[in-house]
């Protein structure tokens, strides 16, 4: 697991927001078999209550107080919703969430897949991301900064984390799918001397955030590689990690 936060910015009112994130990895819950063990992926075949539990344990690391979990229902595509109190689901599949509602973990589930968090706590912003290259070439990343912006957001003030991924050297694809990657990150794919096209879906993400902007943190782990990690490549069958961040309120001591 990697956790941390971002920012620890004064307002007016005499608070000081920071944004808590976390990536976690499959050790630590309750599920069992090719889903061991924590498994927040509720689509995947895993039971339901077992898979509850899991993301119990998910709002707990994000610490207190307990937080709203929404999730993203990823369609590998450019939608981007905004999370608030009254709304804490998205409206329908997205690659995207933002919001400006402390106390509300926004969440992308991955195995394989790139995971995204960003945060402006300067203006109380936050958002996650889940992208494949499909989302890198159906413009997730551009049109989640976009939501963020439209929220008071300001590239200036954002930073991003990018999570626990696939990496280029595991990531075999056709030439059909390296020449879209390319045509919007050059260098996003590239050809072995075997003859095989390979892309960098992490690099993509983190060209197109830089491009924007913004800084970039990005966490060089392979899912493929890596056994405490869920991949669907390696495995088929198999559970998924989360991508979690939540805005966070705190006063000022006098």
């Amino acid at each position: 697991m990697w956790s941390g936060t971002i920012g620890a910015h004064p307002d007016s009112a005499g608070y000081r927001r920071r944004a808590d994130w976390v990536f976690t990895n499959r050790r630590g819950g309750v599920s069992q078999g090719e889903f061991e063990s924590l498994n927040l992926a509720a689509h995947v075949g895993d039971d339901d209550s077992v898979v509850a539990e899991n993301r119990q344990q998910l709002g707990e690391m994000l610490g207190s107080p307990p937080a709203s979990l929404a999730f993203i229902d990823a369609e590998h595509g450019h939608n981007v919703y905004r999370i608030t109190v009254h709304s804490l689901q998205p409206e329908g599949k997205c690659d995207g969430l933002v919001t400006k509602s402390a106390d509300i973990a926004l969440v992308a589930l991955a195995a394989d897949c790139t995971p995204i968090v960003l945060a402006d706590t300067k203006n109380a912003v936050v958002g996650v991301v889940h992208c494949g290259w499909r989302g890198v070439v159906a413009g997730i990343v551009p049109a989640t900064i976009e939501a963020m912006l439209d929220l008071g957001a300001e590239c200036a003030s954002m930073a991003a984390i990018i999570g626990p991924a696939i990496c280029q050297d595991c990531y075999q694809v056709d030439s059909e799918c390296a020449d879209q990657l390319m045509a919007v990150v050059p260098d996003s794919a590239h050809r072995h001397s075997d003859g095989r096209w390979y892309a960098d879906v992490s690099g993509a993400a983190c060209g197109l955030l830089e491009r924007a902007g913004i800084g970039v943190t990005r966490i060089e782990e392979c899912t493929y590689t890596n056994p405490d990690l869920y991949s669907y490549r390696r495995d088929g069958r198999t559970g998924r990690q989360g991508a979690a961040i939540v805005l966070r309120s705190m006063s000022v001591a006098p």
